[in-house]
């Protein structure tokens, strides 16, 4: 199961010009099934070459996990708008 949560709002400068802003984020709970749109079923994606560790999907086609793997953090979004 996974739960995805959001929210935001704008308000008016003036009659010609808003701002807006929203946050989201997915938790994920229990077992999670993740397959991957980056590799084919049945391959590996090979070993990591650089410092960045690598997410789950990077690494194999299909995996079980826990819910961590499966969660993204609170993320943020705004912006200014004229009409």
């Amino acid at each position: 199961m996974v739960v995805h949560f959001e929210g935001g709002g704008t308000y008016d400068f003036s009659r010609y010009v808003y701002v807006s802003g929203s946050a989201y984020g997915v938790r994920g709970m229990g077992q999670q099934t993740i397959i991957s749109r980056l590799l084919k079923r049945g391959t590996t994606g090979g070993t990591s070459t650089g410092t960045r560790k690598r997410q789950v999907f990077e690494a194999q086609a299909q995996t079980v996990t826990t819910s961590d793997a499966a969660n993204q953090h609170l993320l943020f979004r705004s912006g200014i708008s004229r009409r």
